[in-house]
């Protein structure tokens, strides 16, 4: 269990998942089955309120009384950490009897993992944390562990989902679906032909009033200020702006997100704040996702802390993976290189 994996997205759409199974398999009325819930809402709301997954942990004392509905302190540490222990047992009990109808079916949904209930170590006075944790749904999962790094990939995980500032709160998972998309395409439309319509009048007339300079400029800001939502439309995730972030975000994106399909066939989509990293798979620094410069501008790739200018990597948000920029020794041929290699 130490090497389970964590990502944001992955947790909210698997637990979604399993959620879905037990209600079909009629295990969600089993009171252990409310552990694995309540661990579930209580992860959902911390990453919803932009929490980073790695503080999504729990005490005994908390899970105890979110399952029982009363306050932490009517309950000992003694009978809360029994009642956890207890039902967390019979929980494992559950899965390891309905295991592989667990697995099949997240198979079938194209889920590679599945969650499973992990804890820290106790150490000393240190308190012990329940979380959520990511583990491999092939039948030999446990026993797959990684003996080396490949520099060649890297894959990117979802740390938080940044919440957004009050005043950008209108965006905060705004789904393009009905009203709402329609309100937004005019928005993006009449931003970018408001300029020319007064730019437009102004030669007509011959001269450029005050107050048509003021409109031009206040449209110009708008313009400045909306642009990575143009852009998101077209490239489905970008660098997100300043103004819709707390001063503790960096280094975060806008996404649009595929959440559901409607009547028509037409795919519904959601704007929201994502933080996409990862481990440099070269140094083990950090990755971050930034928007690219010289010769990568107009895209975002990962960087690395320690190593700026060679330790960079491709970004794909849909496969959530990276190779690659630099042709460094210590990274090997380059698929590209390696045809070409083959046709000399």
């Amino acid at each position: 269990m130490a090497n389970l994996r964590r990502d944001a997205d992955e947790v909210l759409e698997v637990g979604q998942a399993m959620r879905v199974w037990l209600a079909e398999s009629g295990l969600d009325s089993r009171k252990p089955v409310e552990l694995f819930s309540t661990l579930l809402e209580e992860t959902s709301q911390y990453l919803r309120s932009g929490v980073d997954i790695e503080e999504a942990q729990f005490t005994v004392a908390e899970i105890n009384a979110r399952m029982k509905g009363i306050a932490e302190t009517d309950d000992s540490q003694e009978v809360a950490r029994r009642y956890v222990a207890d039902n967390l047992k019979k929980y494992q009990e559950l899965l390891a009897e309905h295991g592989g109808s667990l697995r099949e079916y997240l198979r079938k949904q194209g889920r590679r993992e599945q969650l499973v209930i992990a804890s820290t170590e106790s150490k000393g006075r240190n308190k012990k944390y329940y979380y959520l944790g990511l583990e491999s749904v092939d039948d030999e999962g446990e026993e797959q562990v990684a003996t080396s790094v490949d520099p060649r990939l890297v894959e990117y995980r979802v740390r938080k989902l940044p919440a957004f500032v009050p005043w950008a709160k209108p965006f905060a998972e705004l789904t393009l679906e009905g009203w709402r998309r329609n309100v937004f395409v005019f928005g993006v439309v009449f931003l970018a032909c408001l300029p020319l319509v007064v730019g437009s009048i102004a030669l007509i007339n011959g001269q450029l009033v005050v107050w048509q300079l003021g409109l031009i400029s206040l449209s110009v800001l708008l313009l400045w200020m909306f642009y990575p939502l143009f852009s998101l439309v077209d490239r489905g995730i970008v660098k997100a702006p300043d103004w819709m972030l707390r001063l503790s975000d960096i280094d975060v994106q806008l996404e649009l997100l595929e959440v559901g399909e409607a009547e028509n066939g037409r795919p519904i989509r959601q704007i929201r704040l994502v933080k996409y990293e990862a481990s440099c798979p070269v140094c083990g620094g950090h990755l971050a996702v930034v928007q690219g410069r010289r010769e990568f501008r107009g895209r975002l790739i990962g960087r690395c802390s320690r190593s700026r200018s060679e330790h960079l990597y491709s970004f794909d948000h849909i496969t959530k993976r990276g190779v690659p920029l630099r042709s460094n020794a210590y990274y090997g041929a380059r698929p590209h290189e390696k045809g070409a290699a083959k046709k000399h």
